[in-house]
């Protein structure tokens, strides 16, 4: 497996991204789209 800190970021990433998807859902069609930093 990865290490706990690798694995730390790609959750992170990931709640990131929904909290952006869910905060401003009306700004994203449905799709693929790249998300701010």
């Amino acid at each position: 497996g990865h290490p706990s800190f690798v694995m730390s970021n790609s959750f992170t990433n990931q709640v990131l991204a929904q909290l952006e998807l869910w905060n401003n859902s009306d700004a994203y069609s449905i799709g693929v789209h790249f998300l701010p930093k």
